[in-house]
């Protein structure tokens, strides 16, 4: 059996990446989820009389109980997208800088993305190019605020009512854990696996 120093490299990042995503996710979620349950407990308290719906010292009104906690819980809800958003730039720019690396660019001829295409293909691999040009897309509405993705993918949008100058597709795109996940399984097969024949010119 062959074995491709490169492409162990590869695999290995990509599952250094999924675990740091999985973390990251379950530590936000969690968050979110204890906000709504702190609420829960605050609001059972007022209506038993043990709790007063606003928040005073010396007699001086601070904050009220349920305002505070719609905004602690919009904001752990706000921080979910934000974070799968940030890890679909990580991937991309991963999956970017591999293929640069095995292929050996030289200054200014970074990844192009349907040049790579056609030069994994002629090296025997396979991209998955309909999940790679997702992602390409993704990450430059996330970057750039480009549009490109929201035309065949508006369903993936929240963009609000519309009513701003410039639509803001970057803070309107939402995806799920599970998409990510799938994003990263499909750059795990398009590149260089752990038993691949290492078909690339290589000098270390």
């Amino acid at each position: 059996m062959s074995f491709s120093m490169r492409g162990y490299v590869f695999q290995k990042g990509l599952d250094d990446l999924r675990r740091a995503f999985e973390a990251t996710m379950a530590t936000i979620h969690t968050a979110h989820e204890n906000a709504q349950a702190d609420w829960l407990a605050d609001k059972k308290a007022i209506e038993a009389g043990v709790l007063e719906a606003g928040v005073y010292e010396d007699r001086d009104f601070l904050y009220d109980r349920e305002t505070l906690h719609e905004l602690l819980i919009e904001q752990s809800r706000a921080a979910i997208p934000i974070a799968i958003n940030a890890y679909v730039v990580i991937l991309h720019h991963f999956w970017e800088k591999a293929v640069d690396d095995w292929r050996m660019a030289k200054r200014g001829k970074n990844y192009d993305a349907k040049r790579e295409y056609a030069w994994l293909e002629s090296h025997g691999l396979a991209p998955d190019r309909a999940a790679l040009e997702f992602l390409r897309k993704a990450a430059n509405t996330i970057k750039h605020n480009n549009p490109e993705l929201y035309v065949d993918h508006s369903h993936l949008f929240n963009m609000g009512n519309g009513s701003a100058a410039r639509p803001d597709y970057a803070g309107g795109l939402r995806l799920a854990d599970g998409d990510f996940l799938r994003l990263l399984d499909s750059v795990r097969a398009s590149g260089l696996q752990i038993t691949s024949r290492d078909p690339f010119p290589y000098e270390p």
